[in-house]
């Protein structure tokens, strides 16, 4: 990013813990455009009173970008699959689609005049054989989470998963 974000931190729930909330869309709506998907580096800075400040090391935080297929079913062969992704892809970070084994570039990628609006990418696949193939979008190596974890147990996401009949 072009700058550091600054965020407060809040208490967290057990004694010597903070906690930091990242907006959400529901919190914020211009955090689609706010945060860009990928890794982030954070630190504490820590102003005791009377004292320099205090710089913690910094850690790594990855923010997974979110994609909407367009499409959950698709004829076998050749076909586009279109998704959005919020938070919003910035010009220069390197994006790619994995779809079951596959590793794609975007044949576009475009961000809306609304800075509200997800980014719309379409990815083109060629000979694409009968299945179930789990779609992942990976932006400067943070990759979207296909599993969903309300459940019992984890389980790929069917929202993140193109059926080829």
């Amino acid at each position: 990013l072009d700058a550091p974000i600054d965020l407060a931190p809040l208490l967290g729930a057990a004694a010597g813990t903070l906690r930091v909330h990242l907006a959400d869309t529901a919190d914020d709506a211009d955090a689609v455009a706010r945060w860009a998907p990928g890794i982030y580096t954070v630190a504490l800075l820590v102003q005791p009173p009377g004292l320099p400040p205090l710089l913690s090391n910094e850690l790594p935080l990855v923010l997974a970008p979110r994609i909407v297929l367009g499409s959950l079913a698709a004829a076998a062969g050749d076909f586009a699959l279109n998704l959005t992704c919020t938070p919003r892809i910035r010009d220069g970070q390197r994006v790619f689609l994995l779809f079951g084994d596959r590793l794609l570039a975007p044949a576009s990628l475009g961000n809306p005049a609304d800075m509200q609006q997800p980014t719309a990418l379409v990815f083109k696949l060629t000979g694409v054989a009968a299945g179930r193939y789990t779609v992942r979008l990976r932006v400067d190596g943070a990759d979207s989470i296909p599993v969903d974890f309300s459940g019992s147990a984890p389980a790929f996401a069917a929202d993140q998963q193109v059926v080829v009949s």
